[in-house]
């Protein structure tokens, strides 16, 4: 797990005690054996413990890392997207963000892309790149919402900004081809340099590649979109 926490003696009394902070990070040493014997089943309940507490990032963590992988505890995906939505319904953004990606899938739920594109868009407006890339391609695609290159270009803008390659991609092609934004040539070549993370212009010449490109992008793009990415 990426987030890491320190094991005392005085963690788990306060876990004890009841603190739902305590209990989670509990959940986290016991999951990587930070301080003391990797045990995935004591983590998932204290991981339990914190998000009955309604601790929101435990419920997302019970949703997604427990109950959705199976660590620790019996997989149930419809128990994983249950706890997934109370964070959701909390205002946690990945948590909406994995709900929006379950909608347009139809994982456990009745496929709905309205449904994925309103959770996209609320984990879009709370500023997460993937979800502002994920909403971009609602509107290039029309699922969802009426196919609006315009509204598309500026949530990949957003995206891009924060540093989300797919969408930096997207942009630069957008920029190529005028899809969605005017032609520019300048920001095409800045956004594909941002993307490739190097500077000056991209090979094979100027105004066809952009053209030739972006079909074959958005393919790839539409996977990477579908798969949760």
């Amino acid at each position: 797990m990426s987030v890491s926490f320190t094991y005392s003696r005085d963690l788990e009394n306060k876990a004890n005690s009841g603190d739902a902070e305590a209990q989670y990070q509990l959940a986290f040493c016991y999951a990587d054996g930070t301080g003391v014997a990797k045990d995935s089943v004591t983590a998932a309940a204290w991981c339990r413990k914190a998000a009955d507490q309604n601790h929101v990032e435990a419920q997302y963590l019970l949703g997604y890392g427990f109950y959705g992988s199976g660590i620790g505890i019996s997989q149930d995906l419809s128990l994983s997207l249950q706890w997934i939505k109370k964070a959701a319904e909390r205002g946690h953004l990945a948590s909406r963000h994995l709900l929006g990606i379950a909608y347009s899938n139809g994982d456990g739920v009745t496929q709905d892309d309205r449904e994925a594109v309103k959770w996209w868009r609320l984990a879009a407006e709370g500023g997460l790149p993937v979800s502002q890339f994920h909403l971009g391609y609602a509107y290039h695609e029309g699922k969802g919402v009426p196919k609006d290159e315009t509204e598309a270009a500026k949530w990949f803008r957003k995206a891009a900004e924060q540093g989300n390659i797919p969408a930096q991609e997207v942009l630069a092609y957008c920029y190529s081809s005028g899809v969605g934004v005017p032609q520019n040539m300048q920001e095409f070549q800045k956004w594909y340099a941002k993307a490739r993370g190097q500077e000056g212009p991209p090979p094979h010449g100027r105004g066809c590649l952009g053209m030739i490109v972006i079909p074959v992008l958005l393919i790839f793009v539409s996977r990477l979109v579908y798969s949760g990415c």
